[in-house]
């Protein structure tokens, strides 16, 4: 069986760009095509589909207006056609659906979404329960690849603590390979830290505090914490986090500028200085007496 379409989409015709009026076997493919305004070739990024007019049947060859089957030869073009979004797409595996609200075709079955208003998308209908809205979030681009999430062909989720949107494959990466818990947006917690995870912290910072630097051990500074957004004073200073006074959580960062204190010294180090001193008062004493025994002789 002969295939036909291109890389992006099953389909058994081709589109002319409205914009360069050259042939393609879809807009994804005329936009991998753009290679700069002043480079050879069309000059628009990215190709309004909407206004594509004319299609070509790659079975007969026929050039027609847009529909779903070859006025020539009469070969349906795909299984699925959307003659608002001016798409085909003919893969058996993939059920797909008109959003009336987002205006545009999505992945899926539509008995499976709602449509949420105030994000601008849809979402599973199995979530709707938990669904937080968070204001045009779907209207914005990805943080970790910076592509815009309403029209990409990419899954997108809702980052459950802060509620910023994120491609699915994008948020994988990122936790895999930067090795951190903290929206690339707002620092919050991705993932909320339990209470196992923060007392497994706070028994590290107690065991290994006293092997700081002597300068490092009592130090207290002022800090942000992330998740609750408060300012806590005071925090006893360690390499490997600051815990935050109201919240518990270790998601902080030092405030720039913040003034350093040093608690008063710990008896080791007052016995110590003591002992210095006590050093010098009795090499002061040993010399007054050296003095006296040479005034006395010179008499």
């Amino acid at each position: 069986m002969e295939s036909y379409g291109c890389q992006h989409y099953r389909r058994k015709c081709e589109i002319e760009a409205p914009c360069c009026k050259i042939w393609y076997p879809c807009r994804l493919c005329h936009n991998d095509q753009y290679r700069g305004p002043k480079a050879p070739g069309c000059q628009v990024e990215t190709m309004e589909r909407r206004n594509v007019e004319k299609i070509r049947c790659l079975v007969c060859k026929k050039e027609q207006g847009v529909s779903n089957k070859c006025e020539e030869c009469g070969e349906e073009f795909a299984k699925y056609y959307c003659a608002i979004c001016k798409f085909w797409n003919d893969n058996p595996v993939k059920g797909i659906y008109h959003c009336e609200q987002c205006g545009i075709c999505r992945v899926g079955n539509a008995d499976d979404y709602f449509h949420c208003e105030n994000c601008n998308g849809d979402f599973a209908l199995h979530g709707q329960d938990e669904h937080v809205c968070t204001n045009s979030g779907m209207k914005n681009n990805c943080p970790i690849c910076f592509e815009d999430m309403f029209s990409s062909r990419k899954q997108s989720q809702r980052m459950p603590v802060c509620g910023h949107f994120i491609h699915s494959k994008c948020l994988n990466d990122y936790l895999r390979t930067a090795g951190v818990n903290r929206c690339p947006i707002c620092s919050k917690d991705i993932i909320q830290e339990d209470e196992d995870r923060i007392k497994e912290i706070d028994a590290i910072l107690a065991s290994t505090r006293e092997n700081l630097p002597k300068e490092l051990i009592n130090m207290k500074v002022s800090i942000l914490c992330n998740n609750c957004l408060k300012k806590s004073g005071d925090i006893p200073f360690h390499f490997y986090g600051l815990k935050c006074s109201h919240c518990g959580s270790y998601n902080t960062r030092q405030i720039a500028g913040s003034e350093i204190k040093t608690e008063e010294k710990t008896n080791v180090e007052k016995d110590e200085e003591k002992e210095e001193n006590n050093g010098e008062n009795n090499e002061e004493t040993k010399a007054d007496e050296e003095d006296e025994e040479g005034d006395w002789e010179d008499m």
